[in-house]
């Protein structure tokens, strides 16, 4: 059906078949003689393809144009050489996306040794198959050797979490975010200000939809004073400008134009639209240890996000071969939506012994300490993983870690070993 009114309409071939309708939808609001002259319109070319890469000429050479990646730390440069730039360096996704787009901001941002950026942004959907030559080597590099052939499963049914109650004398907080981004639109380094605006009211209009416990209220990023935004900022209820890192990618362009910020009634759930890397980002929060009830509202909201999205002829950017999972600009959150779902836990005992780090490695999780409350030995727990793994069994994961690092943490509070509990 798709591929049908692609062909009708005289969309290139390889438009994604949500694209396709997007763009088929809006000839509604033309005149019917506009409609008919498209109708009309024949394809270039009928051989199949999945995306259809086009082409420019340049004027100049593969040599003139290579960045210089002397001084650079970053993924990107580890990996695209300047024979690879010759054969990405001239192709384009169906929507206008060039390589140089998606790398500009690796090639302005050199990265340090000690914190190794990526360096590459998508532009859009296609853009991963487009330039998939070079994503690939970065997604590999990025989660732990995982190869253009395998697959990624999905998994957003919060019964079959077990044991998700924790501790709330170690577990100060628990929070779980993802992002989102919606298909037939170009992302953030590459989206019109018309195209970000469209983003805004389809994911509001699908905020304000949300009933019971999850209704709320959006508010436009530019209605705030600057004391406004600093106070809903500070209680994590806004966002700033995006930082100098994305400067140069474009995606602070016509700030703070198209932004918005959302939370229901309660405070447990909060949406950012268009604040910076992704779309929607969502968020959903409670304090105390109880994990699975903040999984469940996630999964909630997202639910009926959806059912929102398609109620307006809408859905998620998602990988239909079942390979990257959700579709986001850097690559690092492809999987799950950059599914993140860290605990504040308090291990005073634990966080001091020299094994600490080992152990939180070995149990796939990444530790910050809380900024303030380092003398207490306060760390944000949260899963390492992000593609490759489903959602529920990311929680799970973080859960069972969070299980043992409370029964290491009492352990040596009665001066008794932990050596038989630490995970190889």
């Amino acid at each position: 059906m798709a591929r049908r009114l692609i062909l009708r309409f005289g969309l290139p071939l390889g438009v994604s078949a949500g694209l396709a309708y997007n763009i088929i939808s809006r000839l509604d609001k033309l005149p019917a003689s506009h409609v008919a002259s498209c109708a009309n319109l024949q394809p270039e070319s009928s051989t199949p393809s999945t995306v259809t890469a086009k082409t420019t000429v340049r004027l100049y050479s593969t040599a003139q144009s290579f960045p210089d990646f002397r001084k650079h730390t970053n993924v990107l440069a580890q990996y695209l050489s300047s024979d690879l730039y010759a054969l990405l360096r001239d192709r384009q996704t169906p929507a206008g996306v060039t390589l140089d787009q998606c790398i500009q901001v690796g090639v302005d941002q050199p990265g340090h040794p000690r914190i190794k950026t990526l360096g590459i942004f998508a532009g859009d959907e296609e853009s991963y198959q487009v330039f998939r030559e070079v994503f690939d080597l970065v997604i590999m590099e990025r989660h732990g050797g995982y190869t253009s052939t395998d697959k990624h499963p999905t998994n957003l049914d919060s019964s079959l979490v077990k044991g998700g109650y924790l501790d709330p004398d170690f577990v100060i907080s628990c929070r779980i975010r993802a992002v989102r981004n919606i298909r037939g639109f170009r992302l953030p380094i590459a989206c019109s200000r018309a195209e970000r605006r469209e983003i805004e009211w389809i994911l509001k209009t699908s905020l304000e939809s949300l009933r019971g416990n999850l209704k709320g209220r959006y508010t436009p990023i530019k209605s705030l004073s600057n004391e406004d935004l600093a106070g809903l900022s500070a209680e994590g209820f806004a966002f700033c400008r995006p930082s100098a890192y994305y400067s140069t990618s474009g995606i602070p362009r016509d700030w703070p134009d198209g932004r918005g910020t959302w939370y229901n009634y309660d405070r447990t759930l909060i949406a950012f639209v268009n604040e910076c890397e992704d779309e929607l980002k969502l968020i959903s929060m409670l304090p105390g240890g109880d994990m699975k009830q903040a999984f469940d509202r996630f999964c909630e909201a997202l639910t009926a996000l959806q059912q929102n999205l398609r109620s307006q002829g809408f859905e998620w950017m998602y990988d239909d071969s079942q390979h990257l999972g959700f579709i986001t600009s850097c690559p690092s959150n492809l999987g799950t939506g950059g599914l993140r779902a860290s605990v504040f836990i308090k291990l005073p005992l634990l966080s001091q012994d020299e094994r600490f780090p080992k152990i939180v490695k070995n149990l796939k999780m990444h530790k910050h300490v809380v900024a303030g409350m380092e003398d207490n030995g306060v760390y944000d727990i949260s899963n390492a993983d992000r593609l490759g793994i489903s959602e529920v069994d990311t929680i799970q994961q973080v859960i069972d870690a969070v299980h043992l690092l409370v029964r290491m943490e009492k352990r040596l509070q009665s001066d008794r070993s932990i050596d038989h509990l630490i995970p190889i």
